[in-house]
């Protein structure tokens, strides 16, 4: 099968598919922040990337819901 007719494969790194269903509005901005920053702390990760003022704002919104009081 030539490159031109082969699927696109799904990415395997789970960060790129949580963005990948919010891109593809298969996710809400509160879902795929939730997902992000559970997936982030699972994995130690960080990451470094612009992200739209929606889902910033509900990475945002968890952060807040999270910090001890």
């Amino acid at each position: 099968m030539d490159q031109a007719r082969r699927p696109p494969r799904e990415p395997t790194d789970p960060v790129v598919r949580i963005l990948l269903a919010y891109v593809e509005k298969r996710a809400s901005a509160d879902a795929t922040a939730k997902a992000l920053l559970d997936e982030l702390k699972r994995s130690r990760r960080s990451i470094n990337l612009q992200i739209d003022a929606d889902l910033r704002a509900a990475v945002a919104r968890l952060e807040r819901a999270q910090e001890p009081e």
